[in-house]
């Protein structure tokens, strides 16, 4: 009952379902057993048995936590209730997701990551593919109930309730590709990886929901993500040449110039490339549904509306992000201390600000931590956050010459970055409960696992030694 692998799985399964339509109706009905599931392991697998004392950098954790305590009750006449669930929420973040690192058997925790890898390829791949069946067989946008499907503003969005939501799981199902194909990941578990054509076949459907969905945030996303990856492979292959061969100053700098070209060519190749493939994908789609007109069916109480273009209705390129950049302002002079508390997002929107916000969020998880949590606890989040990414990143670089024995373990790291990256456009981050927000949560948990084992791995600690002794005898050398 108090198994937290399972729990991160049925949770993260859940989630995801979440976002597809009619799965809804029952994730939606599940989901505060599940949630509460979720609290009871926090409190009986972490707190009571003193676990939580193990998790690291649990001081700031904890500061965390009682800043938005101190926020919940500056505003208890205002939501009190929606603000106390987000403060469980919070909590199941930093201890079961993040907190796994402090976990005895890591082996499972690697299988767990296998096994939720998985099921979202799976998963997305069937879900992607009846989209595009109904697509075709419909070929407009349906509405059913009130309920818009396949097709929502002129985007592609399938059986899912949001194209956002389409292309930021289309981007995670093709990283989730990425992880199952790590060869030292898969022997280390004692896993075969799943068959090629699975693979295939689910980055191929997912790549093509991403650029008929349309959503330039999620796109970036994913080209930074290829990006990040690739410019760590070269500089690693980069520098673990010139350690190994003994290259001189001067062949080592021409190298090291040589890739910053390729990388920088590279990077403008997989921009450009991945808009002119969105481009070339929304026509080729139109095309094939041109194909497909003699396939004609109706069904009752839906109803077809215009042609689609698989392009933006909204020709303002941020969406509506500026204003909502300026009416955080507003919101965020109500209490710039301690902040405004999440359940009061909407309701302050509508109070303080003419005609309410924007949208009912700020698309920008930082964003909105600063607003909800004020500055203390938007300063308290950031230097957790320096100090895990600092922690991450010199195990990273530290264990370049035997990483090929954690290859999964940079994977993590570059999405981390790119996520990050994405959070100052969409609902991430953290005080959102959805599939966007506890994805990262349990990539850094993830990543932190690796951290540690890295770190406690005995090539690790030579090395580190090895440049310490080095580093002193440096400084020797310059006394003499």
């Amino acid at each position: 009952m108090f198994d937290s692998s399972v729990f991160r799985f049925v949770y993260i399964a859940l989630l995801f379902l979440d976002s597809v339509f009619y799965a809804k109706i029952v994730t939606d009905f599940l989901y505060f057993a599940i949630f509460g599931w979720g609290v009871a392991i926090t409190f009986f697998n972490y707190i009571f048995n003193g676990k939580v004392i193990k998790i690291k950098y649990i001081g700031w954790i904890s500061a965390f936590l009682i800043s938005t305590v101190v926020t919940m009750f500056i505003n208890i006449n205002s939501n009190f209730w929606p603000n106390f669930v987000m403060l469980l929420h919070i909590s199941v973040c930093f201890i079961v997701f993040y907190g796994m690192h402090v976990e005895s058997d890591k082996q499972k925790i690697k299988k767990e990551i296998y096994y939720i890898a998985k099921f979202i390829v799976i998963a997305s791949s069937v879900i992607a593919a009846i989209g595009f069946v109904l697509l075709i067989i419909f070929e407009k946008q349906i509405i059913v109930q009130g309920s818009k499907c396949i097709i929502y503003e002129n985007r592609f969005t399938g059986i899912y309730t949001n194209p956002n939501l389409l292309a930021f799981s289309a981007v995670v199902a093709i990283f989730m590709c990425h992880i199952l194909i790590q060869k030292s990941f898969l022997q280390d578990i004692g896993k075969k990886m799943p068959h090629k054509a699975l693979l295939i076949t689910c980055v191929v459907l997912n790549v093509l929901s991403l650029f008929l969905s349309d959503s330039n945030d999620s796109t970036v996303f994913l080209a930074i993500y290829i990006v990040l990856f690739m410019i760590y492979k070269l500089f690693f292959e980069q520098k673990k040449a010139s350690e190994e061969n003994n290259q001189d100053a001067n062949k080592s700098s021409f190298q090291i110039l040589k890739k910053c070209g390729i990388v920088f060519l590279a990077t403008v190749v997989i921009s450009v490339g991945c808009f002119t493939a969105r481009f070339i994908s929304q026509n080729g789609m139109m095309e094939v549904m041109d194909f497909a007109k003699a396939i004609h069916i109706t069904i009752p109480g839906a109803q077809n509306n215009k042609e689609i273009t698989f392009e933006h209705q909204n020709t303002n390129i941020d969406s509506g992000r500026i204003v909502l950049l300026s009416q955080s302002t507003i919101l965020i002079s109500e209490d710039p201390i301690f902040g405004i508390g999440k359940g009061n997002l909407v309701e302050y929107g509508n109070r303080y600000i003419k005609g309410g916000l924007h949208f009912d969020d700020l698309h920008n998880g930082f964003l909105t931590i600063l607003v909800c949590s004020g500055l203390v606890g938007f300063t308290i989040f950031i230097i957790f956050c320096l100090y895990i990414g600092r922690r991450m990143l010199l195990c990273l670089f530290r264990s370049r010459k035997f990483i090929s024995n954690y290859s999964i373990f940079p994977c993590f790291i570059m999405f981390i970055i790119s996520y990050c990256f994405y959070g100052l456009f969409e609902k991430t981050v953290l005080l959102d409960i959805t599939f966007m927000v506890m994805i990262f949560w349990l990539i850094i948990g993830y990543a932190f696992v690796y951290t540690k084992e890295i770190e406690n791995s005995r090539r690790y600690h030579m090395l580190k030694r090895y440049r310490i002794i080095e580093k002193e005898q440096k400084e020797k050398a310059k006394q003499l």
